[in-house]
């Protein structure tokens, strides 16, 4: 099936762009305008902020594969930034 605009794939899939940002693709979603809908597609971007979080603009509607993929970068992201201390 031919979709009306490109589509980004592979979707729901962190694609890193630069060191601590990722853009995720989204599916299709539609617009209502004032006599038809619009489709057009989704992009998040994921950015490791200086305190190890994640930040996350314009949200796209995740799915399980999306989630495991965060959690695995959240539990890196944590794995090498907590040394324990020996006294």
């Amino acid at each position: 099936m031919k979709r009306p605009v490109p589509i980004y794939e592979p979707l729901y899939t962190l694609k890193p762009i630069a060191e601590n940002i990722w853009i995720v693709d989204g599916d299709l979603i539609e617009m209502d305008a004032v006599l038809t809908k619009l489709p057009f597609s989704t992009r998040m971007t994921v950015i490791k902020l200086a305190n190890g979080q994640l930040w996350c603009h314009s949200p796209i509607q995740p799915n399980q594969a999306l989630f495991d993929q965060l959690d695995a970068l959240i539990f890196m992201l944590l794995r090498t930034s907590c040394t324990p201390r020996f006294t």
